[in-house]
């Protein structure tokens, strides 16, 4: 033989039948699936757009019936009645009263004004004499504390000398009773008769 002849020979070999049906059922089977999947996305859609024309055909259908006038002049003059409440914006607290009468009025009614703002001066000529009567009454309270002040200043200064009055009358008791102890000695001697 020759050396042609002797060189190994690649064979192909076809399929078997088996391999080929296998195949066959994975390509039938993996189109099923995406025919499943595709139709698992496809009808959720369809029934959500059928629902949605639905809502849409029965809001369209379901519009409200309105009545229309045409609008005409009235003759002369009409009321027109609204409901509504009056109602200040801002609200001020007016403490208590007193006796007098105002001096000075600063702002008009119906001016806006601020928080803590002057509005009138009122002339309060008792509530001013109270008042004075008031401060004189201070004053005489504190001269009096000042003139008992005095009085207690001066008191201790009596007690001071009475003390030292005692202090004095001690003193010349013990010089007395000194002087009268050396005089009887003397006497008691027979110095002096």
């Amino acid at each position: 033989m020759s050396s042609i002849d002797q060189a190994p020979v690649n064979r192909i070999e076809m399929p078997s039948k088996a391999n080929r049906s296998r195949r066959i059922t994975l390509w039938i089977a993996a189109v099923l699936l995406a025919a499943v999947l595709l139709a698992l996305g496809i009808i959720p859609r369809m029934q959500r757009s059928a629902r949605a024309a639905e809502t849409a055909e029965a809001a369209s259908s379901s519009l409200a019936n309105v009545l229309v006038i045409k609008a005409k002049l009235t003759s002369g003059s009409s009321n027109l009645e609204l409901p509504g409440n009056i109602q200040a914006l801002n609200l001020a607290s007016i403490y208590a009263r007193t006796n007098g009468y105002v001096q000075e009025r600063l702002v008009d009614i119906g001016t806006p004004v601020k928080a803590g703002q002057l509005l009138a001066v009122i002339a309060s000529p008792e509530v001013d004499q109270e008042l004075a009567q008031g401060r004189a009454a201070v004053e005489q309270a504190r001269a009096a504390l000042e003139q008992a002040n005095a009085n207690l200043a001066q008191a201790r200064a009596q007690v001071n000398q009475a003390k030292a009055n005692v202090g004095q009358a001690e003193a010349n008791e013990e010089i007395a009773a000194t002087t009268n102890e050396r005089w009887t000695r003397v006497v008691d001697k027979g110095v002096l008769p």
